[in-house]
């Protein structure tokens, strides 16, 4: 009834809309992570392609209204990317970090720009039988004291109602059931480094060794 009341101008019922959307993606959001965390995948490893899984998922996210300003880089130079895993789970730890970023950013006040100053940067590099990738973005930060607890269930330095404090949570979960690593760097005022480690893939596909 209200889109339809002839109070409203066609701005208003734009905003109306572009709110509501907003809060069915951010309403998805929270389901997503409580369910992530109380139903743990349990799909198939297999070899899979870090960089590839990457682009993909930002292939999958771009057209999201959250990414709208975000510019978003790649620089995948780890010669070999193959990891024993479950690509979906995999899938969400990536979709979960950048996600976290994009809130990160939308928090920076909108005159600082747009672009020029909101940037998620993706690293990949080998190190010692492994493939560190860093996602780095641009946002404010958050205190020191605070980045031991970004892992913890339910911990959170969001608003209300902003999120759940799940989303990190489900990441550290499925990187270490891989033998990786995952941690944080962070500064107020400096933008927040999320790193993950995860054991390169060796042996053949049909023997499913690592």
């Amino acid at each position: 009834d209200l889109l339809h009341s002839i109070e409203i101008t066609e701005e208003e019922r734009r905003d109306f809309l572009n709110r509501t959307e907003s809060e069915i993606i951010r309403i998805n959001q929270i389901i997503r992570e409580l369910l992530d965390f109380s139903r743990p995948s349990r799909g198939e490893q297999a070899e899979t392609h870090v960089h590839e899984l990457i682009e993909n998922t930002v292939k999958m996210l771009n057209p999201q209204p959250m990414m709208e300003e975000i510019k978003v880089a790649l620089d995948l130079w780890a010669a070999d990317d193959r990891v024993f895993a479950d690509p979906n789970a995999l899938q969400q730890v990536f979709v979960n970090v950048m996600m976290n970023a994009a809130d990160a950013l939308a928090e920076k006040d909108s005159s600082e720009g747009a672009q020029a100053g909101k940037e998620l940067r993706i690293k990949s590099e080998n190190t010692d039988g492994s493939i560190r990738l860093s996602f780095s973005d641009t946002g404010l930060g958050i205190a020191r004291d605070e980045v031991p607890h970004i892992f913890d269930p339910f911990y959170t330095t969001k608003e209300p109602g902003k999120g759940t404090g799940l989303g990190l949570s489900v990441c550290y979960r499925i990187v270490e059931g891989l033998g990786g690593k995952i941690r944080a760097e962070s500064d107020r005022g400096k933008g927040m480094t999320i790193h993950i480690t995860i054991p390169l893939f060796v042996g053949d596909e049909s023997g499913g060794e690592r």
